[in-house]
């Protein structure tokens, strides 16, 4: 499996050892180089964003303005994983993404989001909160300058889930 699963250096094969010299340094690897990108690449599965998105609102529509996520975004062979944007409030939105989603390996996985962030790209000051509701759902609340919930309608919102 790939992202969005988390891993670790064990899921890759841990630790790998050389049993002979790097006869080619063009061609071959040698463990030591493989270790470092195998262990990286689990970090980064930890840390990395899922997917990110920027939309915006009419006031009582949520619409989806870029998006892109470590499943990809679109075309012909995976499938668009767009976020549902849904007013809750007054400044309280919901996107709920996709339950599961097929990894560039083609394997299907659930989405296992931890925490959100946002912010506003607007030159009317605001600022956005982000809170994972549940694994594949997350809420915007969006303040403007005086602290008072607001839709901020016309505005475009960025919101970042890892």
């Amino acid at each position: 499996m790939t992202l969005p699963a988390i891993d670790d250096l064990s899921t890759f094969g841990g630790i790998l050892s050389d049993y002979t010299e790097v006869v080619d340094p063009t061609t071959d690897l040698p463990a030591l180089a493989s270790n470092q990108v195998r262990a990286d690449v689990a970090a980064m599965t930890r840390l990395c964003p899922r997917a990110f998105v920027i939309w915006t609102n009419d006031g009582s529509d949520g619409t989806v303005v870029t998006f892109d996520s470590v499943v990809g975004s679109s075309s012909s062979y995976y499938p668009t994983y767009y976020p549902t944007i849904t007013k809750q409030a007054t400044g309280h939105w919901r996107l709920t993404f996709t339950a599961s989603v097929t990894d560039f390996l083609g394997e299907t996985q659930f989405w296992n989001f931890r925490y959100g962030e946002g912010c506003m790209l607007s030159s009317t000051f605001g600022t956005a909160q982000v809170v994972k509701v549940a694994p594949n759902i997350v809420d915007a609340y969006l303040f403007d300058a005086a602290g008072a919930a607001s839709d901020f309608a016309g505005s475009n919102i960025l919101t970042r889930v890892y």
